[in-house]
């Protein structure tokens, strides 16, 4: 074990996340790219992920790919209502 000079990191905030399928290799794989961005839109990260097997056989609409990018990385979408609108319950 040894001590280290503690410095201050900066914490950066995911606030959206954008999609796009770079490759797909048909009846087998596909390989998508995962920006990370601030609330300004900037970068802060770029993931490249490939989906393969059962996962892939399963991708069958866009909300389907979304959901399994998020529960890849670890996040959730936050869905606003819109101002105005009550939230009902069921």
């Amino acid at each position: 074990m040894f001590t280290i000079k503690v410095e201050s990191i900066p914490v950066k905030i995911i606030s959206s996340v954008q999609i796009r399928v770079v490759s797909v290799e048909l009846y087998s794989s596909a390989k998508v790219e995962v920006s990370l961005l601030d609330a300004a839109g900037k970068m802060i990260e770029r993931k490249s992920l490939l989906i393969t097997g059962a996962e892939y056989q399963g991708w069958n609409e866009d909300s389907y790919l979304e959901a399994l990018v998020l529960t890849k990385l670890n996040l959730t979408k936050y869905c606003e209502v819109p101002e105005g609108t009550a939230e009902t319950g069921g």
